[in-house]
Parts: structure tokens; C-alpha cells; sequence
């Protein structure tokens, strides 16, 4: 049984012709109160921006620049169709959306599923709710279980640099199986995160993002619509959705992201069949009375789609830069890598400077861990050293545009023949006067 998102047909609300105006689905993760980048000791005016969805609010003064809100909303007058797709056939259902994003009966009635079994006595539809959350998803398709048992069986594999490309929180990079560049992508770090991966049965063009929340709808349209486009050519295929990562925590914030993932490619107009969702709940062991997630990182094969638990000591270029980006409030889930070129591109992008970072650094680990992570009894033991080279990374490029980006140029990276990713000056003016 596979459970089938997306075919929506009605008006002009269109991802293939580029049509209509998609309305906005957005979690909101991590919404910062930025002021400019003060510690919990200083004092500024407040301004807006957004720090990881995985930074705590609880123990922060709304002041703070990374105090949290958490936000789900759908506009006004958003059909949602879901398929169940069934012994090869798929019936749609639609359901109309308050100007909330609510169901008019409630949140329980949220999207019909219609299944054409087949099998059972009458051969009659099954009719139940669209899952906005892992409970109600395991609910209605156990079937899941068993491929996200399959997956955390998997041991854990440790990934060298060798032909990876590593995916950041809020980045995706989308490429194809004949890419001689990139064998591996893969993510880690999710704690509250949750990787998303799209694949084309037909060309095999595979895209990854690591959602945080943050441009959830924007983020995904982006990538379908590049794997479509590496897809052309392939009349024969499927578009397949792979979901991985978060766990049950207190706060929610994972289940609000996968019910922010769902309701954006559920109201798409091309199909994507759910083949995996090792999410949330499935994701999830309990520790000394403490939910802890099982699988913090995945590795997947270019060329043929597997999945399979992975680490990645090594994760790229840039890496203080990246994190910055996204420590500073920068929102956008960014396209990383051109497979048409086999380039990482890193940039250009700004971000206002974080007052009171020598303060932060100043702080204990403990604080640290306590003030900026929303999941602190589950972070990675490397999750404070990274936030520290990010903050003495700021502390050195407080105006990257400056700094790093002069001339408003991207950095490059190319591999190299040990299979490296390597800064190359001559082929990145090259590549600017192509793009020219």
C-alpha cells in the first residue's frame, strides 16, 4: 500500500506550468527575535530573524536572539486532495480549508483519504483523515513500521569526504546517477530536523533538503520542480518521497514539521508516493525516561536511491560559514550544488552582525547547550564545539559580504582528483564569465 500525496487539479494552483499562487504553508521552526544579536545579559531593541529550528526558547526572555515561536498556518481557501493508491488505482478526495488552515469539523477531519483495496467484503472505499502527524499516519498505514524497522536495523556508517556532498540545515542539493562527481549525499544532526528526500523513479534525478522548518513550502517546490526538470525526457516514472529523522519530543516541533512537509506536497498537482517516513514517533527510543532520536543522520546512494543511517565526520567546506548563515537568521533553504557544472556553490549571502558574541563565547558549555538547543538531553557531543566555531566565525566576518563575498560572488568548489572538494580561482572566474 502506498500512500499518495499531491494530484491536485483545480484553478490554476499549478507547479508544472508554473502557474497560480501557491499558498503559503509554513512552520515556522525557530522564529528569532534577532535585536541584533545580544546575549541573554544584554539589552537591544528587537528585530526579526530566525535562528535553527533546533534552538530552545523555553529557558530564553523574549529578547532574546533566539528566543522561539512555533507557527502553523495554511490560507484561505486551499483544497487538499489525497490519493491512496491501491492495487494501482487512486481515488481523490477534497476537503476545504478555513481561513486558519482548519478543517470546518476540526483538526480530526483534515483531509479525507479514499482507498480502493479491493480486498475487502463488498470491495467498498475506506475513508479515515489525511495524517498530520506520525501517530495518526501509523495509525492508518502500519505499513510504515516495517520499513522504517528496516532502516534502524542498518548500522551506522561512517562517511569519508570522498564523493560526498553534505547537505546543511536549511540547504538541499539535487542531482542525477550519472553524476561522476557526487556518489553519497547525506545530512545528519537532525534532532528535531527532518530530512526530506524527493526521487524520480524514471531519470533517478534525487534531491535532499534538511528541514527545519524554516521556507518549509518554498524549499520543496524548489526541488521538485529542479527534478522535474532533470526529468524531462522520462515519460516512465513515479516522484517518491522519503521522510527521516525528528523524534517524539515534548514540544512537538517535529510533528508540526512533518505536518507542515505533508500539507505542502499534498497539495501539489503531481503525485508523490510516501515510500518511507522513519519520522517522529518511529524515530523515537526512550533512554532513562527520556525520548531520544534513533537515527541522526542518513547517507544516500546517487545511483541507486538506497537510504541507510550514516555519520559524516567530514561535512564539507565552509562549514562555520554555512552555520552561520542560518545562526544569523538566514531563512531560505538554499541550492547548494549544480550537477550540470559539478560545483558546490557556497553564497553570496549577509547577515547583520550578532552583538554580544563575545559574550556567548564567554559562556559555559553547559549554558550553551541549555540556552541553544531545543532538544539539549539529545544533542550530538559535538553539538557545542560547532555552535563555537560558528560564534568565533561571526566574531572574525561580522559583515561577510565584506569579508567573504566581495563583488557579490559565489564561492566555488570543485572536486579535485583525489575526489575533494577544492577552491579552485581560476575555474571559478571561468565559470562567473559562463554564467555571464
Amino acid at each position: 500500500m502506498v500512500l499518495v500525496l499531491g494530484g491536485y487539479s483545480g484553478g490554476t494552483n499549478g507547479l508544472l506550468l508554473g502557474q497560480g499562487d501557491h499558498s503559503s504553508v509554513s512552520s515556522g521552526g525557530a522564529q528569532n527575535g534577532a535585536n541584533g544579536g545580544n546575549p541573554p545579559s544584554s539589552s537591544s531593541s528587537s528585530s526579526s530573524s530566525s535562528p535553527p529550528h533546533h534552538l530552545h526558547s523555553a529557558q530564553i526572555p523574549p529578547s532574546s536572539p533566539f528566543h522561539h515561536s512555533t507557527t502553523l498556518g495554511v490560507a484561505s481557501g486551499q483544497n487538499f486532495v489525497l490519493n491512496l493508491d491501491l492495487s494501482g488505482q487512486s481515488l481523490g478526495h477534497q476537503t476545504q480549508l478555513d481561513q486558519h488552515g482548519h478543517h470546518p469539523a476540526g483538526v480530526d477531519g483534515l483531509g479525507s483519504i479514499v482507498a480502493h483495496t479491493g480486498h475487502l467484503a463488498g470491495g467498498g472505499p475506506l475513508s479515515g483523515q489525511l495524517p498530520m502527524d506520525s501517530h495518526t499516519l501509523l495509525a492508518s498505514h502500519p505499513e510504515y513500521k516495517e520499513s522504517a524497522a528496516h532502516l534502524l536495523s542498518m548500522p551506522v556508517k561512517v562517511i569519508g569526504p570522498m564523493g560526498l556532498l553534505y547537505v546543511k540545515q536549511r540547504e538541499m542539493a539535487i542531482t542525477v546517477p550519472h553524476d561522476k562527481n557526487v556518489s553519497i549525499i547525506g545530512a545528519d544532526d537532525f534532532t528535531t530536523c527532518i530530512a526530506v528526500m524527493l526521487r524520480h523513479t524514471g531519470s533517478g534525478a534525487i534531491g535532499l533538503a534538511h528541514m527545519d522548518g524554516s521556507r518549509v513550502e518554498e524549499g520543496i517546490l524548489a526541488m521538485l520542480q529542479k527534478i522535474q526538470e532533470l526529468s524531462v525526457g522520462f515519460p516512465e516514472g513515479r516522484m517518491t518521497l522519503s521522510l527521516i529523522g525528528g523524534f517524539s519530543h515534548s514540544k512537538n516541533y517535529s510533528e508540526e514539521l512533518l505536518a507542515a512537509i505533508l500539507h505542502t506536497i499534498h497539495k501539489q498537482p503531481i503525485e508523490v508516493d510516501l515510500s518511507l517516513a522513519c519520522v517522529c514517533k518511529l524515530n523515537t527510543t526512550i533512554r532513562g525516561g527520556i525520548p531520544w532520536p534513533i537515527i541522526y543522520g542518513i547517507g544516500i546512494i546517487v545511483k541507486t536511491g538506497e537510504i541507510f543511517p550514516a555519520s559524516f565526520p567530514d561535512k564539507g567546506p565552509d562549514q562555520e560559514l554555512r552555520s552561520a548563515r542560518v545562526f544569523t537568521g538566514g531563512q531560505q533553504v538554499l541550492d547548494v550544488y549544480d550537477c550540470s557544472l559539478g560545483l558546490l556553490r557556497i553564497g553570496p549571502f549577509n547577515y547583520e552582525p550578532l552583538r554580544g558574541v563575545d559574550l556567548w563565547l564567554q559562556q559555559s558549555d553547559e549554558f550553551i547547550l541549555q540556552t541553544l538547543s531545543t532538544a539539549p538531553d539529545v544533542e550530538p557531543p559535538h553539538f557545542v564545539s560547532q555552535v563555537r566555531d560558528t560564534l568565533r566565525h561571526i566574531q572574525l566576518n561580522p559583515f561577510p559580504a565584506v569579508t567573504i563575498f566581495p563583488d557579490n560572488r559565489p564561492r566555488y568548489y570543485r572536486r579535485d582528483e583525489n575526489g575533494l572538494w577544492t577552491r579552485n580561482q581560476v575555474e571559478h572566474e571561468q565559470t562567473l564569465s559562463n554564467e555571464q
